[in-house]
């Protein structure tokens, strides 16, 4: 669920991110185009974890399949990013058949 606070666009990337359990550290990434309806405004919250990736990124051990463990390396190393839109409207219009500059609409 995304926090009801965030200002509206109506073009955003929703990302998220996660690393295996068990076996070679390997880091996922999946994303999606989306537009959110809302007023103008700013948030700040988490910037996304990238971990694994290389010198200067954190590195996640094996942690086993222990959720509290693997919970902690995305809680405990983070840095704060500030985001601003202009607003979209509450009332979108309906995108036809042959339109295909709409994605995913939340």
């Amino acid at each position: 669920m995304l926090p009801a606070n965030l200002p509206g666009t109506s073009h955003a990337i929703f990302a998220w991110t996660w690393v295996n359990a068990v076996g070679n550290r390997e880091f996922y990434n999946n994303c999606g185009d989306i537009a959110i309806k809302g007023a103008a405004g700013s948030y700040t919250g988490k910037k996304m974890t990238i971990a694994n990736y290389g010198p200067g990124y954190p590195v996640i051990p094996e942690f086993l399949g222990s959720y509290e463990t693997g919970v902690s390396y995305y809680t405990s190393n983070f840095t704060y990013v500030t985001i601003s839109g202009n607003g979209y409207p509450n009332t979108l219009p309906v995108p036809t058949s042959s339109d295909t500059s709409y994605s995913t609409l939340i």
